[in-house]
């Protein structure tokens, strides 16, 4: 007696789900990368110059000698001598806006208290305790106001100096005078200046300017070497266009020299 085989219909292979593995921690996360990525894509559409921009945050806020070595590698020359003087003014700008914003403040408030002055020892003590808070307060906001807007005066003329410096194909008074006639009248159309105190600082911008440009370039003719630009060499000075300019006391070596 035959029997019939049962027939089975082959199974068929499911593949196997491997599960989600969760992100290591030493692997970076997508956010990060691709902020690095914006960063890293930031600095290639940069004009040259520009283009070291992104690494200008890590020289301002190094912890520690090395990483701002680093850091400062990575900048250009140009970007270098903006930052500084824009950190100089802004120094400079909180330290006399603190000044000027703490007198006035204690001028205020001496006419804002003349009518009920204490009478008495203990009276005084917090007339005054209350006196110092107001003056300090005011100064301190003051002082930020005018830190920032002193440090973007000073960077903003190392920017227009290197500006004028490119489209000119040198380092001179010429571009320093330049830079300080585009940033006063940048300040001008800011600040609301009418007509006439418009010309007062341009005039004043132009002959402040002049100055700073004479002394870059009376160090430059004495020593050979550029004040703003670290090993930058230099072989005239005094450049006057149409009539040529004075080579430098320091002999420097032109590149089509070097061997």
């Amino acid at each position: 007696m035959a029997t019939a085989t049962p027939t089975h219909s082959p199974r068929q292979l499911q593949p196997q789900q491997t599960p989600p593995s969760s992100p290591s921690p030493s692997s970076p996360s997508p956010t990060a990368s691709s902020t690095f990525r914006s960063l890293s894509s930031a600095a290639t559409t940069l004009p040259p110059s520009l283009a070291c921009l992104p690494h200008l945050p890590a020289y301002l806020f190094a912890r520690h000698g090395i990483a701002r070595a680093d850091a400062r590698a990575l900048l250009t020359p140009e970007v270098l001598w903006s930052t500084h003087l824009g950190l100089a003014g802004a120094l400079g700008g909180f330290v006399s806006s603190f000044y000027l914003a703490g007198r006035t403040r204690s001028f205020q408030f001496l006419a804002e208290n003349a009518h009920r002055l204490p009478k008495t020892v203990a009276g005084w003590y917090f007339y005054h305790r209350y006196k110092n808070y107001e003056i300090a307060h005011a100064g301190f906001v003051g002082g930020m106001k005018g830190a920032a807007r002193f440090g973007a005066i000073c960077a903003g003329f190392g920017a227009a100096e290197a500006l004028v410096e490119s489209a000119i194909g040198r380092e001179s008074w010429v571009a320093t005078v330049g830079a300080g006639l585009l940033t006063t009248g940048a300040f001008s159309l800011t600040s609301g200046l009418t007509r006439q105190y418009a010309k007062y600082a341009l005039l004043f911008g132009a002959g402040a300017s002049l100055l700073i440009g004479a002394l870059e370039d009376g160090y430059a003719w004495q020593t050979g070497q550029s004040v703003k630009y670290d090993g930058h060499k230099r072989m005239d000075a005094f450049w006057i266009p149409g009539f040529g300019s004075l080579r430098t006391k320091v002999p420097v070596a032109e590149p089509n020299d070097e061997e």
